[in-house]
Parts: structure tokens; C-alpha cells; sequence
């Protein structure tokens, strides 16, 4: 009678697939070449982690001891991302922020994989977005002042949207995912509006160059998590 341990001493690794892979050999009295022909085809291919991770870009940096304890965690969890044997490449983003166990992609973390689809480094926070945009030599106060005028932060919308750009909505309906009424309401409510969590705006001036940088970090919000949950 073939036993898990006679599985085992053939190289296997102790797994569900054996309870039914055992009652078929038994069952028809495999063993030696059979046996072994048999078990090729029906065990799991496995591919284990690297013992060290892949090197990552690291696009950001801390300046403050909070600052310093957020990228170290980040840089942790995605140290050991980075031992999928899929990946190829990645990257952490200046917005990172950790969320999870360690080894869940955190926020702001990239990873790039080969010949494999991961659901989970995937998130509802589709199309959120950093851009750092030059303003010249305009007073900073001055800027700062104007995007808060024309933006929103935190939950809920901006009711008077109400009808999106014609090429907006056209793109949108064409979309098999995003055309239904629900995708488009939001679209037309959260326009215009950065989020919350992690999101930012920030106004100052360049430490090389002297110029006004805005640099922001706006979210796809309601529209971003309805998508997900239709293409998941």
C-alpha cells in the first residue's frame, strides 16, 4: 500500500492533491514507473519564492521620524513581495503608505510580473495618480489658495457636475465595464475631487530651481472601485 510518506520520498511536498492522488494508486495498485508517471501528472506545478528578493526602485525618502517608520515598513512588505518568482521589476512611489500583512503590495507599490496575472497586487485604487506640475515663479500662497477653491477633499462630491464633457461620457459608455448608470453618476459627482487616505496637495518651492511646484495626489474615487469590482 502507497502511504503520503512514500509520496513524500519521491520529492512531493505534503499537500491536499494527495488524499485523492493516494486513493487512485491504491486503487488500481500502482507503484515504480506507473506510479511515478501517474503522480507527474496529476501534482500541482509549484514555483517556490526566491530566498532573496528582487532589487526594487526606492522613489521615495523620509524626512521626518513618522516619515522614516512608514517607508521602513513599506520597504519591508515589499522586500518580500519582491521573492514572487514572477515579478521582473518594481518600484515604490512617493505616496507609498503599507496596508496588510507583510509581503501585501502596499499602497504606491509597483510590481511588474511575466506570463502572470496577480489579483491581489491589484486594488480598487485604479488610475490613482501623482503629478507634479511646474507653476513658474507664482507666490505659492497664491496657488495654494486657487486649488482649494476649485477642489474637494474627503468624502462625497461636487453636485454641480452634472453633465460630464461629451468626450468623457462617449468613452465611458464605450466601455463595457463602465456603462451602466451607476459608473457614470459617480463619474459626474466625484469630478474634479482629489479623495482622501493618502491623498494630497501640496504647494512649494523647488529646492534646485526656485520654481512653484504643485504636486498632487488624486484618486479615481467611487468610479476607480465600481470598475474594480466589475472587471474582478
Amino acid at each position: 500500500m502507497i502511504t503520503g510518506q512514500d509520496i513524500i520520498n519521491l520529492g512531493y511536498r505534503p499537500s491536499k492533491w494527495f488524499k485523492e492522488a493516494l486513493e487512485h494508486v491504491n486503487r488500481h495498485e500502482l507503484s515504480g514507473e506507473a506510479l511515478a508517471q501517474y503522480l507527474q501528472t496529476v501534482a500541482p506545478r509549484v514555483v517556490y519564492p526566491y530566498d532573496e528578493p528582487l532589487a526594487f526602485h526606492q522613489n521615495i525618502e523620509a524626512d521626518t521620524p513618522e516619515e522614516a517608520s512608514n517607508v521602513e515598513q513599506v520597504l519591508s512588505t515589499m522586500r518580500e513581495l519582491m521573492k514572487t518568482p514572477t515579478l521582473v521589476a518594481g518600484t515604490v512611489m512617493p505616496d507609498a503608505c503599507p496596508t496588510g500583512g507583510i509581503g501585501q503590495i502596499p499602497v504606491g507599490g509597483v510590481a511588474v510580473a511575466r506570463n502572470a496575472i496577480h489579483p491581489a497586487m491589484h486594488s480598487a485604487d485604479i488610475c490613482c495618480s501623482v503629478m507634479m506640475t511646474s507653476l513658474g515663479n507664482l507666490d505659492p500662497k497664491r496657488v495654494l489658495d486657487a486649488a482649494h477653491s476649485v477642489t474637494h477633499f474627503g468624502g462625497g462630491g461636487r453636485p454641480e457636475f452634472s453633465e460630464l464633457p461629451r468626450e468623457l461620457e462617449e468613452q465611458l459608455r464605450q466601455n463595457r465595464f463602465l456603462n451602466n448608470e451607476r459608473s457614470l453618476n459617480l463619474a459626474k459627482s466625484h469630478l474634479g475631487t482629489q479623495g482622501d487616505g493618502n491623498h494630497f496637495l501640496f504647494v512649494g518651492r523647488s529646492r534646485n530651481t526656485g520654481e512653484t511646484i504643485m504636486v498632487t495626489h488624486h484618486g479615481s474615487r467611487g468610479l476607480g472601485a465600481t470598475l474594480y469590482g466589475h472587471g474582478m
